[in-house]
């Protein structure tokens, strides 16, 4: 459990006395004892808000009514309450009129009043009853109901997630036609489409349950992309069975069968190295950027961290992929592509990419993260 504790300059060694009369369980952040000489006041006063705090205790005074650090602080704390919809901010009035909680925009609400005859001790036995209070009635929120809704939600991501990565480890090379002609026409390669809905996916493991669990993820998915593709060179390799046995073929010639069989189980081993390194380069800038860009916005902001992320680490992928896969090495005996048809493949590859982020993972991540924050979110909202 953490509380921000927002004060005027002239209450500090107050709220210091407070601060040391918190019991082990309650952590305080405060400036003297958080910020280091050099870092961003704003930035760093934001996030400790917005993102690592439970409750924000503000000390009103005639002086901080006038602060206008106070002010913001409340400000980020109003916010921070409207995204939780609960009790954010306890305010503490310390030997000033009612009023100046209006100044705060803080009218009518219930505060702890402060008189002479208060210790330190007594405000912060206080604060300590308010905040058991908050936090008991949050509890029946989070029963083992919505335990098990959560581990129930990360099943099936992971099962869609793993499920995807197997479907592009099947696609093989097989490269399709968009369609429409812009300068040329533009191709992608048919693993381009569940690659990208693997974003998806990415991004909301890392706002629901954060940065390591998205991380689990992809090695996850990775392990199942090297076992996926060990067991189709497997089955393509298997000795096939003599003419006239038991068991049918499907075509008149067998040979026939079983080298469309093998083609398709057994994709060239440049494309299958391309893809991977694609796959983790990719994946991991995603998690780095949109954990960066979320120290730096607020959740109803949370559609702008997956889009930037999905589109800046999906240009990353595609180049790392088709020039991995299909770009034509003339002194090295691997075959492929022309610069021209790269051109062609980077552009249909990016375009698809671009259409599925922005017409179909953008609005889904926003669903999925609206239903399930207040359940995923143990921590922010309890401690």
């Amino acid at each position: 459990m953490r509380v921000f504790l927002s004060h005027s300059s002239n209450q500090k060694s107050f709220v210091k006395e407070v601060r040391d009369e918190f019991p082990s369980w309650i952590s305080s952040w405060l400036d003297d004892d958080n910020l280091l000489a050099g870092e961003d006041l704003t930035r760093s006063l934001e996030k400790a808000i917005l993102t690592e705090c439970n409750f924000l205790i503000v000390f009103v005074s005639n002086d901080a009514a006038h602060s206008e650090w106070v002010r913001r602080e409340v400000d980020w704390a109003k916010q921070r309450q409207d995204e939780l919809s609960r009790i954010f901010v306890l305010p503490v009035l310390m030997n000033c009129e009612i009023d100046r909680l209006d100044e705060l925009g803080l009218k009518d609400k219930k505060a702890i009043i402060m008189s002479d005859e208060l210790s330190a001790k007594e405000v912060a036995q206080q604060l300590v009853h308010h905040i058991s209070a908050h936090c008991a009635q949050l509890l029946p929120t989070y029963t083992s109901t919505t335990a098990q809704d959560r581990q129930r939600l990360k099943t099936y991501l992971l099962a869609a997630y793993v499920a995807l990565l197997v479907a592009a480890a099947a696609g093989g090379n097989k490269v399709m036609n968009l369609g429409f002609p812009l300068i040329w026409f533009p191709a992608a390669g048919v693993t381009v489409i569940p690659f990208a809905f693997t974003f998806l996916i990415t991004d909301s493991v890392n706002e629901l349950f954060g940065q390591k669990e998205a991380q689990r993820f992809v090695i996850a998915g990775f392990m199942s992309l090297l076992l996926a593709t060990g067991f189709m060179y497997l089955f393509a390799h298997i000795p096939i069975p003599k003419t006239g046995g038991f068991f049918p073929v499907p075509f008149n010639n067998p040979t026939e069968f079983y080298i469309a069989y093998k083609s398709i189980l057994s994709p060239p081993v440049r494309i299958f190295v391309a893809g991977l390194i694609a796959y983790l380069v990719g994946q991991f800038c995603n998690i780095w950027i949109f954990d960066w860009i979320r120290d730096r916005t607020t959740f109803e902001q949370r559609g702008r961290r997956n889009v930037i992320a999905t589109l800046v680490s999906q240009v990353i992928d595609t180049l790392i992929f088709v020039f991995g896969a299909f770009y034509k090495v003339e002194f090295l005996d691997f075959g492929g592509y022309s610069m021209r048809d790269i051109a062609r493949i980077l552009t249909g590859q990016f375009l698809v990419k671009a259409v599925v982020a922005l017409g179909f993972s953008y609005p889904a991540f926003l669903r999925i993260t609206k239903k399930f924050s207040e359940r995923a979110q143990l921590t922010p909202p309890i401690g």
